[in-house]
């Protein structure tokens, strides 16, 4: 099953080890559910069984045996997720990107959430009624994993360069979840009263949720000292764990030198999260990401979405964009749609967007027709005729573009 949800995600994680730990630690959410319920069943089996005066006889201590048998089924619980994890190591291995690290600090981060699923179900098999505990334990840990721990970041859906498993938070969730498997352990002895054991229990499971809900799973990266660069017609930078998008890189710069002269190129272009803006909120000093481009999902649609924005800002940088916002004139948009097409050499995105307004999707389906029906050259003109109408509307007395 580990295997068949790793297979349900995207390929554009092999190559990359922070998408590759990304795509592990997400099957964990499904797996995680399942451990739960597994866990509540094991727990329950000598109430089902009537085992419990058997096992309240044994010379071993009941705290050990607990112990024994709670490690037995987190170490078999977790099987299915390793052998996804180990799955994922091999093919990206294969060509060995820089940044492991990244995908060792995602596996940790899901195996976090099944060790803490499997206490969960462990707990609630102890105490609850032994014909439900499995069903509940499941549901329960759904619900938990789907509302206040996504907004937690108990997981993420992907790994994007400019992320990382934030280290400290990876620290404390790890110490929570072995204190609060050691304690239901250690709070089930014949000795001690069951609703003191039931106290104690929940007392530590509640610090470990509270501990995981207190904390922050991902965290920004500082940019590296030497990010990885392609000189062509324009300079792109990419995060050097993304190598892998080299080649396209390379085509869809190869494709802008193409552009007529009427076009002008930037110099540079930054992949998201190598720049960073920083901004005065209300006196309070902040730092944002900002950057030309991503890889969504390994598309060459966000780097030709990117480098279509800054090609119509470089040429039309100067125009007066006050007027043709207030003139609301498409034509440019017309104009960037159209670039974006010709650099991705489709006009059918691999993105759906939502909510457009009429002019807009006109706009679009205008640059979509030229870009369809007619021949390349034909298309330059075509092109040419909309800009120099745009420049003689508006870049005779330009205004600077925000």
């Amino acid at each position: 099953m580990a295997l068949a949800l790793l297979g349900t995600e995207p390929v554009s994680w092999t190559g990359s080890w922070p998408e590759t730990g990304a795509a592990t630690q997400a099957f964990a959410f499904y797996l995680s559910v399942l451990a739960a319920g597994a866990a509540a069943w094991v727990s329950s089996s000598n109430t089902r069984h009537g085992l419990i005066e058997l096992t309240a006889s044994a010379t071993i201590p009941s705290a050990a045996v607990e112990a024994y048998r709670l490690a037995a089924a987190a170490a078999l619980l977790l099987v299915p997720y390793l052998i996804g994890g180990a799955a994922g190591f091999a093919l990206t291995a294969s060509t060995f990107p820089p940044g492991l690290g990244l995908w060792a600090g995602y596996v940790l981060m899901g195996a976090i959430v099944m060790l803490l699923a499997v206490a969960w179900g462990w707990a609630i098999g102890r105490y609850a009624n032994p014909a439900y505990a499995a069903l509940t334990a499941s549901f329960s840990w759904f619900v938990f994993e789907a509302f206040p721990g996504d907004a937690a970041d108990l997981g993420v859906a992907s790994g994007p360069a400019w992320k990382q498993p934030d280290p400290p938070a990876l620290l404390l969730r790890s110490a929570a979840v072995m204190a609060f498997l050691s304690l239901i352990a250690w709070a089930y002895t014949k000795n001690r009263k069951r609703w003191k054991s039931l106290t104690l229990t929940v007392l530590g499971g509640t610090g470990a949720v509270l501990v995981t809900m207190s904390t922050t799973g991902v965290s920004d990266r500082h940019v590296p000292d030497h990010p990885l660069c392609v000189s062509g017609a324009i300079e792109i930078c990419l995060w050097p764990e993304d190598r892998k998008y080299l080649p396209l890189v390379r085509a869809l710069d190869q494709r802008a030198a193409t552009l007529p002269t009427d076009w002008r190129l930037p110099a540079h272009l930054d992949q998201y999260g190598l720049k960073r803006i920083e901004r005065n909120d209300n006196g309070e000093r902040a730092v944002e990401l900002d950057g030309a481009f991503k890889f969504p999902d390994g598309s060459k649609w966000g780097l030709a979405l990117g480098m279509s924005h800054a090609i119509l800002n470089r040429t039309l940088g100067p125009c007066d964009w006050k007027a043709i916002w207030k003139a609301e004139d498409f034509t440019p948009e017309t104009l960037r749609k159209w670039l974006e097409f010709y650099l991705a050499e489709s006009n059918r995105p691999a993105y759906r967007t939502t909510q457009l307004s009429e002019d807009m999707g006109k706009a679009w389906s205008s640059a979509s027709q030229a870009f369809g029906e007619l021949p390349a050259d034909q298309q330059f003109d075509w092109a040419r005729r909309q800009l120099d109408r745009v420049k003689d509307s508006y870049c005779a007395h330009p205004s600077p573009r925000p």
